[in-house]
């Protein structure tokens, strides 16, 4: 066994590359196909910048490297990468190699079994991860382990309004819980089964009828109407301090639910992407009304990280109307990934 210590080790993005810097050093010894080991005392230099010089620091555990991309793919650049990746990334999926050298890592079932904490290995993979972890990773791991219940489908009655007014009016007419199970976006609602006579029968009081159309049923992204839905309930949102701290004192609480803590940058992310999926949230909130906090069960519809105190507004349960949550106050957050609205 030869120890080598203080080694100087050179990582190319290609074998041409590696070439011509074993024609500069040609003492040095070639490790693999992209590493050259440099004779001890050899100096490098350094200004100029050496063009395809990567410096990796070994003396420290390994960076998040790996970006995500469409799909099931992540790509850790070759300049981010290290002797170590590849053996940590073989555990997470198929591993392969660009021509520029880039490792490119694909989550793959056969890496999990049946019984095996998705969690768990989700948790390695968020180590590895620039940024938070999309949610269809965690999805495709969850399933694979066995641990996502099957699909159910159904014929769905889709009720389509001209304005968000008209839907407004329906759901504050009737019992909602019994006669709507959701809602898409700002115009449509979708009619429990069984329920059209009792709904027909709200409507005929508001003076609307049913007729058949040809409009569209999809609102767009969220970014098109979350503005219009936060300014049409900016009234109710906008309610004395001391209804306020009336509301938040009242109802039972569920505080022993455990919510994982996030810095409010990560909140951010995770509301950005149950917007955008249309995902309810739990959070542990709070309040500058109430002295302890509680957990609410949330819409989210716009989310606003650029202003002087980040918010996230939606649509709260436990007060049953618009609200609008500091990140900061946020103490929790699970996305509610079996559920939409």
């Amino acid at each position: 066994i030869v120890i080598r210590p203080n080694c100087q080790m050179l990582e190319c993005p290609d074998a041409a590359s590696l070439a011509e810097w074993v024609r500069k050093y040609p003492h040095a010894q070639v490790v693999g196909e992209r590493f050259l080991l440099l004779p001890s005392g050899t100096a490098i230099p350094s200004k100029p910048p050496v063009k395809g010089l990567v410096r990796i620091d070994y003396t420290k555990p390994i960076a998040p490297c790996l970006f995500q991309e469409p799909g099931l793919r992540l790509r850790a650049p070759w300049s981010r990468t290290s002797l170590l990746l590849k053996s940590r990334l073989v555990e997470l999926g198929t591993v392969s190699e660009s021509d520029s050298g880039d490792l490119v890592l694909e989550l793959s079932r056969t890496a999990l079994k049946k019984g095996v904490d998705w969690g768990l290995f989700a948790a390695q993979l968020e180590a590895l991860v620039e940024g938070a972890l999309a949610a269809r990773y965690r999805t495709a791991l969850r399933a694979w382990c066995g641990e996502a219940e099957p699909l159910a489908t159904h014929t769905a009655t889709l009720l389509r309004f001209d304005n968000a007014d008209a839907c407004e009016a329906v759901l504050d007419m009737t019992d909602s819980m019994k006669v709507i199970e959701g809602r898409i976006g700002l115009f449509t609602l979708v009619v429990a089964k069984g329920a059209m006579p009792a709904l027909k029968r709200a409507l005929q009081t508001l003076g609307l009828r049913i007729g058949k159309n040809d409009a569209s049923l999809d609102d767009g992204s969220p970014e098109e109407w979350a503005t219009q839905w936060v300014e049409s309930h900016k009234a109710e949102a906008d309610q004395d301090p001391q209804e306020n701290a009336d509301k938040e004192d009242a109802g039972d609480d569920i505080d022993d639910t455990p919510l994982p803590s996030y810095s409010p940058r990560i909140v951010g992310e995770i509301i950005e992407d149950a917007i955008r999926r249309r995902r309810p949230v739990l959070i542990r909130y709070q309040s500058a009304y109430s002295k302890n906090p509680t957990v609410r069960r949330v819409n989210p519809v716009a989310v606003d990280v650029l202003a002087a105190v980040p918010t996230v507004s939606g649509y709260c349960h436990r007060l049953g109307s618009a609200r609008e949550f500091k990140l900061s106050r946020i103490l929790g957050i699970r996305l509610l990934e079996d559920e939409t609205f």
